[in-house]
C-alpha cells in the first residue's frame, strides 16, 4: 500500500509540474525567464570585462610596446645583379612568395605561376641584358653584442649587395651567416654598436586569442606597426612560393610585402613568430597572416651561426627501401645509404662521391641507413675532414672528404 501511495505522489507532482510548464508556455513566460536568465549572465560577464581605465592602459601598452620593440627592427634592402630572363623569373617567385594561396586552390596557383614565369623568361630572352632588381624585407636584432640579426631565407639569398637601416637612421652593409631554405631563416651580422635587441617568447604557450602587433617594412614604409590577434596555432603543410612549409602561426594582424623577417611580438614586447607570408585571392592582405614560431627559429640560431654540422652535401636513401635499384648494381647488403643525388659544390662533389655510390662507413662507423648517416655527421664541425667508405661498382673504396657548411651564406 506505502509503495502505491509513494508513486501516485510522484505522479501528481509530475503532473502539477508539467502543467505549470504548460502555463507558462501559453503566456510567453517561459520565452521571458529565459530571457532574464540569459541578461543575467550577460551582465555578470560584462562585469568581468576590462574598465574604461583598463582599456586605456591596454592601449597605453600596446603605445609601450611598440616604442620599445621599434629600435629593435631593421629595414633590409637586397640588390641583385642577374640577366633579364632570371631577373623575369624573380620578380614573379619573390613577388608570390609572400602569398599563400587560397585553401584548396594550390594546385592552380602553382601552374599560373609557372606560366607567368615561363612567358617572361621568354619575353625576356629577347632582350639578353643584364638588370640589377631591388629587394625589400624586414629583421630584428637578436643579438646586440654581436649584431646578430634574424630575418626570412628569402630576403637575402641570392643578394649581391644587403643594406640594413635602423629605426635611429644608421645604415650598415650585412653579411649572411648562414640562411636555411627549408626553415626560411637566416641570420645576418652588422658592425655597428649600440643596437637594441629583441627577446623570444616561449612559442608553445601562445594561445587563440593572443593580441599581437607585427612590425616590419611594407612597401618601404619603415618602422610600420600593426595590431591583431593570434588566429590560430600550428598551421602545417602550406605552400608558400612552390615549398610546403611548417608550422606557422596564423594572425588577422596587417602584413604586406616587405613585412617578411620582421617580428610579430606579444603585449611584452617579446618575439613569438617572425613574419613570413600571407593568405590572399588579390595579392594583398586578406586578413590571414602567418609567421615562424620563436621556439622553431631559437632552436636554428646556433647552427644558422656556425654554419650548422658537418654537412657532406648529398641525397640518400636506405638501402633496405630501395632494394630493387642497389640489386640491380650488385649490392646484396640491407644496410647502407645510397647516393640519389650529389648537389653540385658541395663537399661530396669536390671530393668525387657520385650517385649510385653506396656509403657503408664514416671514419669507422658502419652506416646501416640514411638516420645512422645524419647522425654521425651531426656530430661533425664544418671544416673537419672523415674518411669515407662507399661501395662503387663492384669495390669497396675510400674516399676522403673535407665537410662543408650545411647552413652556408648565399
Amino acid at each position: 500500500m506505502k509503495k502505491s501511495s509513494v508513486i501516485l505522489q510522484f505522479v501528481g507532482v509530475f503532473s502539477a509540474t508539467a502543467l505549470a510548464f504548460v502555463i507558462l508556455l501559453e503566456f510567453g513566460l517561459v520565452e521571458r525567464v529565459s530571457y532574464q536568465i540569459m541578461k543575467g549572465r550577460t551582465r555578470a560577464l560584462r562585469e568581468t570585462l576590462p574598465s574604461k581605465d583598463r582599456l586605456d592602459e591596454l592601449a597605453r601598452t600596446s603605445h609601450t610596446v611598440a616604442r620599445v620593440v621599434l629600435p629593435a627592427v631593421v629595414s633590409i634592402v637586397t640588390e641583385i645583379r642577374t640577366s633579364a630572363a632570371d631577373a623575369a623569373a624573380d620578380d614573379i617567385r619573390n613577388a608570390l612568395r609572400d602569398v599563400l594561396p587560397p585553401p584548396g586552390e594550390e594546385g592552380d596557383a602553382a601552374e599560373r605561376l609557372d606560366a607567368q614565369v615561363d612567358r617572361l623568361i621568354e619575353e625576356a630572352e629577347r632582350t639578353d641584358r643584364e638588370t640589377t632588381r631591388e629587394g625589400l624585407g624586414s629583421g630584428f636584432v637578436f643579438d646586440a653584442e654581436h649584431g646578430y640579426i634574424l630575418t626570412n631565407s628569402h630576403v637575402v639569398v641570392g643578394a649581391k649587395t644587403i643594406q640594413v637601416r635602423l629605426s635611429d637612421g644608421r645604415e650598415a652593409s650585412a653579411t649572411v651567416l648562414g640562411a636555411d631554405p627549408d626553415t626560411d631563416l637566416a641570420v645576418l651580422r652588422i658592425r655597428l654598436r649600440s643596437l637594441h635587441e629583441l627577446p623570444f617568447a616561449d612559442s608553445d604557450r601562445t594561445q587563440v586569442g593572443d593580441n599581437v602587433l607585427v612590425m616590419g617594412n611594407p612597401f618601404g614604409l619603415e618602422g610600420s606597426v600593426s595590431r591583431g590577434i593570434i588566429s590560430a596555432v600550428n598551421r602545417r603543410n602550406l605552400l608558400v612560393g612552390g615549398r610546403r612549409y611548417d608550422p606557422f602561426i596564423q594572425t588577422d594582424a596587417m602584413m604586406s610585402p616587405g613585412h617578411s623577417g620582421g617580428p610579430m611580438v606579444n603585449l611584452g614586447g617579446e618575439v613569438i613568430g617572425i613574419n613570413v607570408a600571407i593568405a590572399t585571392e588579390s595579392g594583398s592582405h586578406q586578413g590571414v597572416g602567418f609567421a615562424i614560431p620563436s621556439n622553431r627559429a631559437v632552436r636554428m640560431l646556433p647552427d644558422l651561426i656556425n654554419g650548422g654540422p658537418g654537412f657532406i652535401g648529398v641525397i640518400v636513401g636506405n638501402v633496405s627501401d630501395l632494394m630493387e635499384e642497389t640489386r640491380a648494381l650488385g649490392w646484396r647488403r640491407p644496410y647502407g645509404a645510397f647516393v640519389t643525388e650529389v648537389i653540385p659544390g658541395r663537399a661530396a662533389e669536390k671530393a668525387g662521391i657520385e650517385v649510385d655510390d653506396i656509403i657503408v662507413e664514416v671514419d669507422g662507423h658502419r652506416i646501416d641507413s640514411m638516420k645512422t648517416l645524419g647522425r654521425v655527421l651531426s656530430a661533425t664541425k664544418p671544416g673537419s675532414r672523415v674518411v669515407t667508405r662507399v661501395w662503387r661498382d663492384g669495390r669497396f673504396m675510400p674516399i676522403s672528404v673535407e665537410l662543408g657548411r650545411r647552413f652556408a651564406p648565399e
